[in-house]
Parts: structure tokens; sequence; C-alpha cells
């Protein structure tokens, strides 16, 4: 971990310590009828996210506060994905400015600098917004964007959003 990224690790474990950003600082009462994941580019983590969901039979979306629009996911999170039984192919990049929010959205965001860039929107919009590692109630890990890294850390990053994904439904089951 570098150096300018330390004050963000220290403000997301504090966060997730007193479950500030944890479904806006109430659990949910039921799943959202929709999930926002919001990243940087929407090129590795809130598209497999997205996907991941889908795959759960959960309605979602991604997007990125600092993207192109249109343009495919990461080469290394395509083929990581289809490792794991995921089509990332068809994915293209939306931008956050271009997402429609609606009633009973949750929106996600994969770090504390993406939280900060939406919440005021989505807070406007009625929505629910969880910080990604809060989605664990066992665990505090910072998902970290794996672009222009090696392929063992997008199988970890992947590895970490498939058990906050598991962790999040688990919490939903558990409150009913």
């Amino acid at each position: 971990m570098g150096l300018r990224s330390w004050p963000s690790t220290v403000l997301e474990w504090l966060i997730f310590r007193l479950r500030i950003g944890r479904f806006g600082g109430l659990p949910p009462r039921s799943a959202p009828r929709r999930l926002v994941f919001v990243c940087t580019g929407n090129i590795c983590r809130s598209p497999y996210a997205e996907a991941l969901a889908h795959s759960c039979g959960l309605e979602a979306v991604s997007a990125g506060i600092d993207t192109t629009p249109g343009l495919p996911a990461h080469p290394q999170a395509i083929a990581e994905a289809r490792a794991r039984g995921i089509d990332l192919s068809g994915h293209r990049t939306a931008s956050w400015a271009d997402v429609r929010l609606r009633n009973g959205d949750m929106v996600i965001a994969v770090e504390l600098r993406h939280l900060l860039a939406v919440q005021r929107r989505v807070r406007e919009a009625g929505c629910q917004i969880a910080l990604m590692s809060s989605l664990s109630q066992d665990c505090f890990a910072i998902v970290r964007d794996p672009y222009g890294r090696e392929p063992a850390v997008f199988q970890a990053v992947f590895d970490l959003i498939e058990k906050l994904l598991r962790d999040m439904q688990r919490n939903w089951h558990s409150d009913h």
C-alpha cells in the first residue's frame, strides 16, 4: 500500500467500524430493487460486481465516476470473469452521470472516494448508499483497483467481491 492511499484506508476502516456508510447507516429491511455499483473506470470491479449480481438473480447496473462511455471491460477482467463462469465480453462502460436512479436503488461505492463523489445525488434521490467494504459483518477489506496489475491481483479482487456480495445477501436473509 502506498503512502498516498493510507489516509483513505484509515477512513474506510473507521467507516467500517462505526458502520457509517453501511446501507445509509441502517441495515436494509429487504433487498433493494436494484444494485448500482460505482467505481472509477467501470472496466474491472463494478462490471464484475454487476455481472455477479445478475448471476444471483439480482437486478444491477454499474458505472464509473471517471470513464468514457462505451468502452469494453479490461481484457484481464474479462479473462478472470470467464474463468469463474461470468461473461463480461458484452460489457460497455457507463458514466455515473448517465445513471438514472430509481426508487428502491442501493448504490454500492467500491471505494471511499467513489462514495464521496456520488453521495449527494444518491441522497437527493432518496436511495440507499453503501461502501462495498461495509457489506460484510465479519471482515474489513478495501476492494483495490486491479487495473494495470498482474492476473493474481484480479483474482484476489474478484474473490473479495464475491465474498462481499455473498455476505450482503446472507445479511438480507438473516433480517427476515
